[in-house]
This record gives structure tokens, sequence and C-alpha cells, in this order.
């Protein structure tokens, strides 16, 4: 390599190792606002009005840090746990959804070895929101707690506000990692009764242990026709983002119908698919908990601030009929927890006609060939009974092969 040659790279090397700093002192990232896991009632409320602009959205849903949903547990709170063949479900009254999933096929290990902490991988674990949580006014979050019963292989979360609205929520486990649904807000007045906008909380991407990176957490949605990336670099200001402008305190989707949600990090996934499309997906970052005096003394760099990205679907309000036939709405959804498996997510998608297997990020001119490597190296471990290891062994055997005419007469040219 000439003198050239060796300059240049220097040079390259350099530049891309003081880019950040650079970008960051030239245009320096606007800092957030402090926040907290628990705020005043009067900063979660959000614009009741369905012809709210987009931006007042915004701006009201940034200072909504989920009241009701991030709460600090108190001694009323109660939890009901529920298991199928592959999960753990823990339900909790604060807020009257899912705390956490276990994934009992997964245990929690790093480098091969336990992990401190929960014996199987948790998503939406550690101090994120309750799942199927509700954010917004007073005036449909209440309390918070809601009182909780099980019910022929389901769980029911009930509660009856002072308004006169009743909020049933009804969880049911099915195969394949999937959960059933059901959200009945219903009008136990003579009279009319207006509902304010809300959100609903749709799952927590959260690192799997004290070391995982948080640059691998996202969100994906899914408007019927492409997928749309929440990457949290946008939160930050930095990263790959190219955000010069400074940290985004809340990501809001187009005013489009959201027909699934995925929050992730780099191996499961929540996936939220409403029946009838939501109205809008936010997107926030929160502060978790941070490590335990004993997993800062097994792991010493354990992220000291770790964060999480915390999806919602926004509905707007309405108002129900006084009692009769008309006096309550339901919505419907299945939620996937669990790995990004390629096989189940595409099966999963052709049955429910919404392309899940999006989720696995295979579209695109590499994704193409990543899927093709995947589903060898699948079909190798299915057919053959190899490790996975092996199978990435004979694929890199099999490739020489094919492409030994072209390196054979490649070598002799040169």
């Amino acid at each position: 390599m000439d003198r050239k040659s060796i300059l240049v790279l220097v040079a390259s090397f350099a530049l891309m190792m003081a880019w950040f700093p650079l970008v960051n002192r030239i245009w320096p990232p606007k800092p957030l606002p402090p926040q907290t896991n628990q705020v005043g009632r009067a900063s979660s409320r959000l614009p009741v009005s369905t012809n709210t602009a987009p931006n007042a959205i915004l701006e009201a849903a940034a200072t909504n840090v989920f009241a009701s949903a991030v709460a600090t547990p108190t001694s009323a709170d109660k939890t009901v746990v529920l298991e199928s063949d592959l999960l753990r479900y823990t339900f909790t009254s604060q807020g009257g959804g899912v705390k956490y999933v276990e994934l009992k096929k997964y245990p929690a290990e790093v480098d091969g070895k336990s992990t401190v902490g929960p014996e199987f991988i948790q998503l939406n674990g550690k101090t994120s929101p309750t799942l199927f949580a509700f954010t917004g006014a007073p005036e449909i979050t209440g309390d918070g707690q809601y009182l909780l019963r099980q019910q022929r292989g389901s769980v029911v979360a009930e509660k009856l506000l002072p308004s006169g609205l009743k909020i049933v929520k009804t969880f049911t486990p099915a195969t394949n990692y999937l959960m059933q649904v059901v959200v009945r807000l219903e009008n136990t007045l003579n009279t009319p009764l207006a509902v304010p906008s809300l959100e609903t909380i749709a799952g927590a991407a959260t690192p799997l242990n004290a070391i995982d990176n948080e640059l691998l957490l996202g969100a994906y949605h899914y408007d019927g026709s492409s997928r749309h990336d929440v990457s949290g670099s946008i939160f930050s200001g930095g990263g790959c983002s190219c955000n010069f402008s400074g940290p985004v305190a809340v990501y809001e989707s187009p005013a489009a119908a959201v027909h699934w949600t995925a929050m992730h990090n780099q191996f499961f996934t929540i996936a939220t698919i409403p029946q009838q499309p939501a109205n809008r997906f936010l997107v926030r970052r929160i502060e978790l908990a941070p490590p335990t005096a004993l997993e800062r003394q097994r792991y010493p760099n354990a992220l000291p601030t770790p964060h999480a990205l915390v999806g919602s679907l926004y509905y707007p309000s309405l108002v129900l009929a006084a009692q009769s036939t008309n006096n309550f709405v339901e919505r419907s959804f299945t939620v996937y927890t669990g790995p990004k498996e390629y096989h189940l997510l595409a099966k999963l998608g052709a049955e429910m006609n919404n392309k899940l297997d999006l989720i696995m990020n295979f579209d695109g001119f590499f994704g193409f060939f990543a899927k093709a490597l995947l589903l060898s190296m699948n079909w190798l471990h299915d057919n053959f009974k190899l490790s996975y290891a092996l199978a990435i062994i004979a694929i890199t055997v099999i490739f020489k092969l094919v492409f030994w005419p072209l390196t054979n007469a490649s070598t002799k040219s040169m």
C-alpha cells in the first residue's frame, strides 16, 4: 500500500472518530425538560375535542408521562398470574393490565450465565407502564386501581368511575404467543356520557438485561400499506437520525389508520393489533429503574440510567348513549409477545392479512439476502438437525463451492 492510500485511510478514520463530537458541538442537542415517572393529574390531560389540531395533540401528549400507567405501586396493588405453555403473564390492578410477560422458553442469560433478577426473559419489564393501561384525563383514569378477577381462563380488570363510566378489560391467552384483549367502555347513566380522548399503552421496548445495547430498541407501526420505523436515536438528537434540531420529546404518527404496532428490542417484540385501526400511534422514551447493587457488582459496565421506549394508541373523544343497547363501545386487540421468529410472524400475518412479518425488517435490497440466509439456516437446522453454528458453517461451505468457478478464474487472472 503506497503512502497516499495510508494517509487517506488515517484521515478517514480520524474523521469518523471526530464526527459525532463535531456534530454535537456545531448543533448541540436541546435538553429535554426533566421528567419523572409520576406527575400530577393536570399534566396528564389530553385534548378532548376530536377536531384538535395535530400540533396541539403533540404538545399535550409531550407533557404526559403516563401518570396513571406508571404510578408508584401502593399497598392496594394486586397481581394475578396466568400461564400458558409458552408464557407467564403477570397482571396488575394498577392500570388494570399486564405488568410484564415472561417467556418460559428463553432463560435470562448473559454470556451463557444466569443473570441477576428474573429467571426468564421479560417483556414490558422493569418499571415500564402497564400494558393496556389508560392515560389521559382524570375522567378516564381515576385513581388507576382496578378490580382483578379470574374467569374461565381469562383475567378481567374492572373499574367504575365517578363519572358513571364503567371500564371492563378481558385478557384471554391463546396459542403461539398470542393473547386476545377486549376493552369495553360502558355508560351506566340514564343520560349521554362524554368520554374524553385517551391513550392505550401498547407496550414498552426494554433492554433485555443490565448490559443490553439501548440502540437496538425501536418501534414500528403499519398503516395498511407500509411499515414506519421509530428509532430510539430521535429521542436523544443523535445517532443516525440526523436530527440537528435537538431531541424529540414524543413521536406522533401521521393522522392515518394504525393497523398494528410493534415495540421491539434485538430479539423480541410486543405487537399490538387492534381489530379496528387506531387513530394515531405515539412513542416516548422514559427512564427505567437503575441497576441494583448486585447487578452493578456483577456487571461493572451496567447501564447507569437505562431507558425504554413506550408506545401508545391514541383514541379521540366520543359520546356514549344513555342506558340502552348502544350505551357501550368495545375495542378488540390481538397481542403478540414473543421472539422475532420469521416463520411464526409470517404465518400470523397471513392469517390476519396484515403483513406482521415486516417486524423482521426483511424489506429492501439487503433484506432479501438476509431473509434467504435465514431460511437456508433454518432449513438446515430443521431437516438435518444441525446446530445453528454448524448450519452457518455449512452455508459458508456451500457458498464457497457455488462461487468456486468465479473465484478460480479471478485467482488465475490475478
